[in-house]
C-alpha cells in the first residue's frame, strides 16, 4: 500500500465535510471527462495524416528504446495528434484515442485510423502503438455485454481494425454505463476479449481505462484473467461544476477531510478488493490538465 501522511482531524460531522460529501455526490453525477472531450472535439478531422504504416513489427523497426524502467502509458487524442511535443523515451506505449463504438457491436468512426496515428514513428522509438475504443452508451454497452452476437460482431470488428501489425494492443474505454447485473457480464465480456485477440495475436496486449472509484461495485479485476492493464483514471475528484479543490488529489488532507477521496485511497481501494498481486496490472493514470473556478468576490 501507499504510506499516507498523518491523518487530518477534520470530523465527518463538520461543516466542510458535508460540503465535501455533497460535492462528491456531484462529481461522479456528471459526464465523465473523455466523453466531455470527444463531444466537443465530434468530428473534427486529424490535423495530421502520418500515412500508411508499414506493417512491420515492433522488433524490425525499433531504432531505439525507451530510456524509463515503468511502464508509461500516454493517450493521443486524435484532434491533436502531431508528434512534435511527445518525448519518445519516456513513453512504453502510446493509445491512439479513439474509434468510437456504436449499436449491435458495430464500429463507427475510427477518426483516421491507422493513416493518422504515428504508427511507424511510434515504433522507430521502440514505442508499442495500441488503438483506444471508446463507448459513453449505456444502452449500447449493456446491450453488447448481454449478446452473444453482438460481441461476436465487436470482437470481429476490432480484430479488423488492428490486424496485420496495425497495433501491438487495445484499451478499451466504456464509461457511464452504470451498475451490471449481474457483475459477471462485464468480468466475461473482457475475458472473452481478451481470449479472442490472444487466439489471433499472442501477444496482443488488453487494457482496460477504469473508474477511480468503483461505485457501481462493476469491477472484478481479479476475475478479469485476460487483461494485462487496468489504467485507472485517477482525475475529477474535484470538478468545475463544484467546490475548488485538486484535480487529481494524492492524498486527502486538510482542508478536506482524512477519509475523502484521493488517488492513494483509489489504489488502495482497488488493491483490498482484489489482492496485493493486482498492483502489477494497476496504472495510474494522471491528468495533465489545470482547472479555474470563479470567484464571487
Amino acid at each position: 500500500m501507499i504510506r499516507r501522511p498523518p491523518r487530518s482531524t477534520l470530523s465527518s460531522s463538520s461543516a466542510a465535510s458535508d460540503v465535501y460529501k455533497r460535492q462528491l455526490l456531484t462529481v461522479y453525477g456528471t459526464e465523465p471527462r473523455h466523453l466531455i472531450d470527444a463531444q466537443k472535439y465530434h468530428n473534427i478531422q486529424p490535423p495530421v495524416i502520418h500515412g500508411e504504416p508499414s506493417l512491420l513489427p515492433i522488433n524490425l523497426l525499433a531504432e531505439f528504446q525507451p530510456v524509463t524502467e515503468k511502464l508509461i502509458f500516454g493517450y493521443l487524442p486524435y484532434w491533436n495528434n502531431s508528434t512534435t511535443h511527445l518525448r519518445w523515451g519516456l513513453l512504453t506505449d502510446l493509445l491512439y484515442f479513439s474509434c468510437e463504438m456504436e449499436s449491435g457491436g458495430t464500429l463507427g468512426n475510427c477518426n483516421g485510423w491507422p493513416q493518422s496515428a504515428p504508427i511507424d514513428e511510434a515504433r522507430k522509438y521502440g514505442v508499442r502503438i495500441h488503438l483506444v475504443i471508446t463507448s459513453f452508451s449505456a444502452s449500447d454497452i449493456k446491450d453488447l455485454l448481454a449478446s452473444s452476437s453482438q460481441k461476436g460482431i465487436f470482437f470481429g470488428e476490432v480484430w479488423e481494425k488492428v490486424k496485420d501489425n496495425k497495433a501491438d494492443g487495445i484499451n478499451i474505454d466504456f464509461e457511464a454505463f452504470g451498475a451490471v447485473e449481474p457483475r459477471s457480464l462485464l468480468t466475461d465480456f473482457f475475458n472473452e476479449l481478451g481470449s479472442y485477440m490472444k487466439s489471433k495475436k499472442s501477444d496482443m496486449l488488453i487494457s482496460i481505462a477504469i473508474p477511480a472509484v468503483d461505485w457501481s461495485g462493476n469491477w472484478d479485476l481479479e476475475g478479469m484473467t485476460n487483461v494485462d492493464y487496468f489504467f485507472m483514471m485517477l482525475y475529477d475528484y474535484h470538478w468545475k461544476g463544484g467546490e475548488p479543490g485538486p484535480v487529481a488529489p494524492l492524498f486527502s488532507d486538510p482542508p478536506w477531510p482524512s477519509w475523502g477521496r484521493s488517488v492513494t485511497r483509489s489504489i488502495d481501494d482497488f488493491v483490498d478488493a482484489n489482492g496485493v498481486a493486482i498492483k502489477k496490472k494497476l496504472i495510474a493514470g494522471y491528468p495533465y490538465y489545470g482547472l479555474k473556478w470563479k470567484t464571487t468576490d
